[in-house]
C-alpha cells in the first residue's frame, strides 16, 4: 500500500506503508545526462523506468523531492537527502562529479551523490 507519492522534475518516489521507499524516473544533471540509484558502480542506471526498491532506506515516514534531489524523514527524525547535489542541494559537502580531464566519476557519483546519506544542518551543508 503506498501512502505517499512525490515528484522531482522527471523522478518519482513512492513511500509504502512499511517504510520502504521506490523509486523510477531519472534526475537530469546541469548538463541534462540522466542518472538514477543503482547498486553499484557498473550498475548505476541512466532512467529506471519500473518501481525501483531503495534498499538502504528503512522506517521511512515522509519523503519529499526537487528538481534532481531527495529527502526522506525517518521515525527517529534523521533526514537523509540523495540525487544530484551539484548546488548544494542535499545540504552535504557538494562533491564534484567529473575528473579533472571531464571523465566522469561514476564510483564518486554512486557514492556522494545517488546513495542516501544524513544531512548536515546550516547554510550549504557545514
Amino acid at each position: 500500500v503506498v501512502t505517499q507519492v512525490a515528484c522531482g522534475d522527471s523522478h518519482t518516489l513512492a513511500l509504502a506503508i512499511t517504510g520502504e521507499v521506490y523509486g523510477w524516473g531519472a534526475y537530469k544533471d546541469k548538463e541534462g545526462k540522466a542518472w538514477f540509484d543503482g547498486d553499484g558502480p557498473k550498475d548505476i542506471k541512466k532512467l529506471q523506468k519500473e518501481p525501483y526498491h531503495i534498499r538502504s532506506l528503512r522506517g521511512i515516514c515522509e519523503i519529499k523531492c526537487g528538481v534532481s534531489f531527495n529527502i526522506a524523514l525517518d521515525i527517529k527524525g534523521q533526514a537523509l537527502s540523495w540525487g544530484l547535489g551539484e548546488c548544494g542541494e542535499l545540504s552535504r559537502e557538494v562533491v564534484a562529479m567529473r575528473f579533472a580531464d571531464g571523465a566522469y566519476d561514476l564510483e564518486g557519483i554512486l557514492r556522494t551523490h545517488l546513495a542516501p546519506a544524513p544531512m548536515r544542518a546550516g547554510p550549504g551543508g557545514r
